[in-house]
């Protein structure tokens, strides 16, 4: 006997309806029986559509923010970095170097804005979730301009460069505005 669970540990900052692909799938491999040949990636997004109006692609989009490699071959990439990015304090420099080794492996800004830009697009369709995928959208463009703000605040410190602390701080005013768009999606 097998049961599917949700928890919402670590935070519960996901949705509960970012499960909603593996609830099918579950319910798909139970209705299946033993044949679970039958059971295709192609009948999932069939059924997923019938049953809760969702397009599986998008949902796939979704779960990239936090793909850094789709060939999971780099072993120190994080399950979640979005999440190290997101709770950071730039000021603080508690994720600093764990995420400078990962942007020195990934292309980060150019990644989270792939992914903001399919996710706005799917929140742009009028369909089924799109509020999701525009918070998600929101989380992925806040990212691409936050993942390395303290690595690049530290550097300007230590050098003295005041032009690029100013510049910095109006950054940080304006990431304000889109954590309270993240917030608010």
């Amino acid at each position: 006997e097998v049961i599917v669970t949700m928890w919402g540990d670590n935070g519960q900052e996901a949705s509960w309806f970012n499960g909603l692909p593996g609830i099918q799938l579950y319910a798909e491999f139970r209705y299946c029986g033993r044949d679970t040949s039958k059971v295709t990636e192609e009948l999932l997004a069939e059924r997923l559509c019938d049953c809760t109006g969702a397009d599986l692609e998008a949902f796939k989009d979704m779960a990239r923010i936090d793909m850094l490699k789709e060939e999971r071959r780099y072993m120190c990439a994080p399950a979640d970095a979005s999440k190290a990015v997101l709770y950071s304090n730039p000021m603080m420099g508690v994720y600093d170097k764990d995420l400078e080794n990962i942007g020195n492996l990934f292309e980060l800004t150019a990644h989270y804005n792939k992914c903001a830009d399919k996710l706005f697009a799917h929140a742009a369709s009028g369909k089924s979730f799109s509020w999701l995928f525009a918070f998600q959208a929101q989380l992925a463009s806040l990212c691409a301009d936050k993942w390395n703000l303290g690595l690049r605040l530290k550097k300007a410190y230590e050098a003295g460069d005041r032009a690029s602390l100013g510049k910095m701080a109006e950054e940080m005013t304006a990431m304000k505005e889109q954590v309270a768009k993240v917030r608010l999606a």
